[in-house]
Order: C-alpha cells, then sequence, then structure tokens
C-alpha cells in the first residue's frame, strides 16, 4: 500500500493536472481582491480601469448590474469584509461559498482517478499493480490518499490565497483565533472530501474521465442533494403528512455536506449534525469504494 500511495502522490506532485487546478483556484480569488479594492474606494486601482472607487462602488449599489460581475457578487464580498458576526466570512466569500472548491476538488479527482484507469499505459501500470497480493485495496486506498491530499492543499491554497491577495489590497484577513481558523478549514476540507470519494467511487464503477468530471461538478456543485431536496419535499407535500419524507428532506437541507459547505461559505463553523453527516458520507463513499475495485475489471 505504501509503495501504490508513494507512486500516485508522485502523479499527483509531478503532472499538470493538479498544478492547472491550482491555477483556476487562485485566478479568481486574486482578481475579487483587486476588484473588492477598486469597489470600495481604492483610487490607486480604481486608475487602472478608468474610474474612482467611489463611482464604482456606486455603478455596483445593490440591485444595480456591474460590467465585471453582480451587484450581488459585490454586495456578498462587500459584506464578508464587514460581517464581524462571521469571523471567517471573507475566507468563506472568497472560494467555499458558490460552492467553488467543493466542484473544483471533486472535479479533479474524478479526472485525476479516471485518467489513471481508462488510459491505456496507466491501465498496464493498473493491472500489474491489482495482480500482487492485496494490490486491490492498495490501488483504491492509494487514490483516496491521493484524494484527501489534494483536497487539503486546495483548502490550505485557498486560504492562503485569501490572506495574501486581500491582505495585499489592505483589507484585515488575520483571523483572530488560529485554532478557530484551523477548525473551519478542517471543516471546509471534511465537506470537499465528501464530495471526493462519492466522485471517485462513480470512476471506480465508470472508468471515465467525462463521467467522472461530470459527476464531480454535479455534486461540488450541490446539484445532486438540491435535486433530492426538492423530490423528496415534493413528495412530502404530495404525501400529506409529516413523515419520513419529510424528515428526509429536512435532514438533506440542515445535516448533509451542502448543508455544511453553505454555513461554512458564510464563515460560520459547521453544525455539529452536518459535520457529523459529511463524515458519515466519507466513510461509507470509501468502504463503497474499496469493495468496488476489490470487484473491479481491468480489462
Amino acid at each position: 500500500m505504501l509503495g501504490a500511495t508513494r507512486a500516485q502522490l508522485y502523479r499527483l506532485f509531478h503532472g499538470r493536472l493538479f498544478w492547472v487546478f491550482l491555477a483556476v483556484l487562485m485566478i479568481p480569488i486574486l482578481l475579487s481582491a483587486v476588484l473588492l479594492a477598486v469597489v470600495t474606494g481604492n483610487d490607486a486601482l480604481a486608475a487602472l480601469f478608468g474610474t474612482s472607487g467611489d463611482a464604482l462602488a456606486s455603478a455596483t449599489a445593490p440591485g444595480v448590474s456591474a460590467g465585471v460581475s453582480t451587484s450581488s457578487d459585490f454586495a456578498r464580498l462587500l459584506g464578508a469584509v464587514s460581517d464581524e458576526s462571521a469571523p471567517f466570512a471573507l475566507y468563506g466569500s472568497s472560494f467555499v461559498n458558490g460552492s467553488f472548491i467543493g466542484m473544483l476538488a471533486a472535479a479533479f479527482t474524478g479526472l485525476f482517478a479516471a485518467q489513471d484507469l481508462s488510459g491505456d499505459k496507466r491501465r498496464g501500470f493498473a493491472k500489474n499493480l491489482l495482480q500482487a497480493r492485496g494490490g486491490r485495496f492498495a490501488y483504491a486506498a492509494s487514490h483516496l490518499v491521493a484524494a484527501a491530499v489534494a483536497g487539503a492543499l486546495l483548502v490550505l491554497a485557498g486560504a492562503a490565497c485569501t490572506m495574501l491577495f486581500y491582505g495585499g489590497m489592505g483589507f484585515a484577513v488575520l483571523p483572530a483565533s488560529a485554532a478557530e481558523f484551523a477548525l473551519w478549514t478542517v471543516q471546509v476540507w471534511l465537506g470537499i472530501f465528501a464530495y471526493q470519494l462519492l466522485t471517485l467511487l462513480a470512476v471506480f464503477v465508470t472508468r471515465s474521465e467525462a463521467a467522472g468530471v461530470l459527476v464531480g461538478l454535479f455534486l461540488g456543485g450541490f446539484a445532486v442533494e438540491k435535486g433530492l431536496m426538492l423530490a423528496v419535499g415534493a413528495a412530502a407535500a404530495a404525501a400529506g403528512s409529516a413523515g419520513p419524507l419529510a424528515e428526509a428532506a429536512d435532514l438533506l437541507e440542515n445535516a448533509s455536506p451542502m448543508a455544511l459547505m453553505s454555513t461554512l461559505g458564510h464563515g460560520a463553523m459547521g453544525d455539529p449534525a452536518a459535520v457529523a453527516a459529511a463524515g458519515l458520507v466519507c466513510a461509507v463513499a470509501a468502504a463503497l469504494g474499496l469493495a468496488v475495485m476489490r470487484r473491479r475489471s481491468m480489462g
């Protein structure tokens, strides 16, 4: 297992794919920091856009669309800067809110794993590994570890870029409590890890790059959970009674990875029920992934 894990981590750090996804995460954070500095009246930056900060702030007031982004985006970021009730709101608004990092991490995991399973050259390597005693478990576990490491690095990169870029623009970015901030980042990692493992399970079943990316985007973008919540809620309403269906809809809304990521995206700590739900999803998805790989045909 150790050798398989080293091989996957070597692929992770020496391939281009991870660094491309990391750049995709960094660039929007940088742009949002610059634009927010312009909106809040940084005249030096505003000069680059040919207008004053006050004028641009007025043009992007709530209810009025802006040429570069939506007014709601700016309102969310402006609120995050001044929201003392949510100590990590700026970080959540920068890369967590809107399921950005969830989609990015899950799509990367799907593509990274599918390349190893569907590419002819790498499939030969996988065949050789899976023929060894305990090879199937080691191979699946190595992908679990690679997903965990990639997700953790994306979260850390998002936090570091937010601190660097927004701090460089003159905003207060240092958390009041390092321990609480560490707990918040761990919860963000747990939330995206749930989507990564579900995407990995889909790749183990399909061995398809397209399926891996699409499943990752739909899961990380909350589309699956929102669709289930609407369907279960509609069924509960049709039944006309508060029974198991209504409880299931409530769980999806308040005790799920989606609920956890939504809370974290607003800068608050996750509810214990949502944290537990994300952990349960991780455990079940990991167990199913290992079970599927035990019977996975590589032919």
